[in-house]
């Protein structure tokens, strides 16, 4: 593709191939190769056509290499179907109009419509199977949602600023997948998608909104075009747009419509989060000349990542943070995590969301309305199951009322921050093993002794301590006389 290229721009040199000149002092484009993916781009007349097909013999004699024109197509940008076949016919090539797409990009298609889209929201349906939705944990669908599901647009988001209504929709589809919902069964959403999405210093689980990622990638171009404005595709648009004799904050001209002109308008989207775009993209005068640097960043290089917490940047969603530890499954962090706002699928909270159970009373003790805060800490059962915890780990906490009271007070526990790592995990644990010991009462009518728990407790923390922590000195025998003998 070397020789070829070569051999364009010799062609344009000697003006056997009229290439497309850039207004304002740009370049003059001829061909765009990308792998064996060849984009010839000239003005439109038989001379020209004719000279490409001559360059693209010539090219086959000499490489060996021939380009298969079944496989190609002409388009004439304002010119009528018939003179495009007619002058397709030259090359024995198949002639065909805008829109079309070009290495999955769609070329000339109006990306503000919904219907262009739909290549994105079909492939995010695609994924949303029945199946992934009910043999996933909660863990599973958030890693899913965040890592798949939250990463599948990202080309078409790179290079186009979505619709409000795509990113609605796109959320809705992530909302519900999250939530075990399907095309045809609803489920509850126990917390709020913007506490969900929120960073997790903020209390959030950190999945981050579509409209952060989107914002975040199309605001890269605008660093690319000021560090790196020798690029190909820099001069072009800085060409078109007359960006030379503009002010530093200005990025497009109006007239030009269509995909640059909807990158520069995210400003006016960092203005409503009030983000100043000094602090993203800043001139710095030093002595080897003007810099740019982006204060988002310590290193003064812009990161989407920087962007995008701090769009999602918000107000604590939750009345302090939860640890979050490497030996502790993400499907029990989760669970903590909706157990310390209340949002678990307890009577109390069911008949709250018109779901009423035959029973609101807890099926631990038979005593007190069932809520998240009873079931797991304020229960006789829970006490029970916690004070042979405390026995085993020989620590007094006091008198715990609520899940928030559990997780502040062991938060807070020691000066070793590794006994407290340790400390967290047990009682992690112990409100994880509480739940599903009230499940296994209520759906299976097998009620277990405390003492039975506690075992299960010991024995389910160690294989997450050992294995998850890396801890290969620690052994069961000492474990389980003592979590601190290791």
């Amino acid at each position: 593709m070397e020789g070829l290229s070569v051999a364009m721009r010799s062609a344009c040199e000697l003006g056997i191939f009229q290439g497309i000149q850039i207004p304002n002092g740009g370049p003059k484009i001829s061909h765009l190769l990308h792998a064996d993916d060849a984009l010839f781009i000239g003005e439109w007349s038989r001379n020209n056509i004719s000279n490409l097909a001559r360059i693209l013999h010539c090219f086959h004699v000499s490489s060996g290499l021939k380009v298969n024109f079944n496989k190609s197509k002409v388009f004439g940008v304002g010119s009528d179907m018939q003179e495009v076949a007619r002058w397709a016919s030259t090359l024995g090539c198949e002639p065909s109009a805008l829109p079309f797409t070009y290495l999955g990009v769609p070329v000339g298609a109006n990306m503000n419509l919904k219907k262009n889209w739909e290549p994105i929201i079909e492939r995010f349906r695609s994924k949303l199977s029945k199946w992934k939705s009910k043999s996933l944990s909660f863990g599973g669908r958030l890693t899913l949602t965040q890592s798949v599901l939250g990463n599948l647009p990202t080309y078409f988001l790179s290079l186009f600023l979505a619709p409000d209504g795509i990113i609605q929709t796109l959320e809705k589809l992530r909302r519900r997948f999250l939530w075990g919902a399907s095309v045809d069964k609803k489920k509850i959403h126990w917390v709020s998608w913007d506490r969900v999405v929120a960073p997790k210093e903020m209390g959030g689980l950190w999945i981050g909104t579509i409209k952060s990622l989107n914002i975040s990638l199309l605001m890269k171009w605008w660093w690319k075009l000021r560090t790196e404005p020798h690029h190909l595709w820099a001069q072009v648009i800085s060409s078109l747009h007359n960006l030379k004799v503009k002010p530093d904050g200005i990025y497009s001209k109006k007239s030009l419509t269509r995909v640059w002109n909807n990158i520069a308008g995210i400003k006016k989207a960092l203005g409503k989060k009030e983000i100043p775009i000094e602090s993203v993209l800043s001139k710095q005068h030093t002595t080897n000349g003007e810099t740019w640097r982006c204060c988002l960043s310590s290193t003064g290089t812009y990161e989407v990542r920087d962007l995008r917490h701090r769009w999602d940047y918000t107000t604590s969603v939750m009345d302090g943070q939860i640890s979050w530890l490497k030996e502790v499954p993400l499907k029990v962090y989760c669970f903590i995590w909706r157990a310390k706002m209340g949002r678990i699928p307890v009577a109390v909270e069911l008949a709250k969301r018109g779901v009423v159970p035959e029973n609101l009373t807890c099926p631990m003790c038979n005593e007190y309305e069932e809520d998240s805060n009873h079931v797991l800490v304020d229960c006789s059962y829970a006490r029970s199951v916690c004070e042979g915890v405390s026995r085993w780990c020989n620590i007094q906490l006091g008198p715990l009322h609520t899940v928030k009271d559990v997780l502040g007070s062991i938060s807070q526990w020691g000066v070793c921050k590794k006994r407290r790592r340790i400390i967290l995990a047990i009682y992690y644990g112990t409100l994880w093993s509480l739940w599903k010991t009230r499940n296994e009462m209520v759906f299976k009518k097998n009620r277990l002794p405390p003492d039975k728990v506690t075992d299960i407790i010991k024995s389910v923390v160690y294989l997450w301590v050992k294995n998850r922590g890396n801890n290969d000195k620690l052994n069961w025998a000492s474990w389980s006389h003592c979590p601190w003998l290791f």
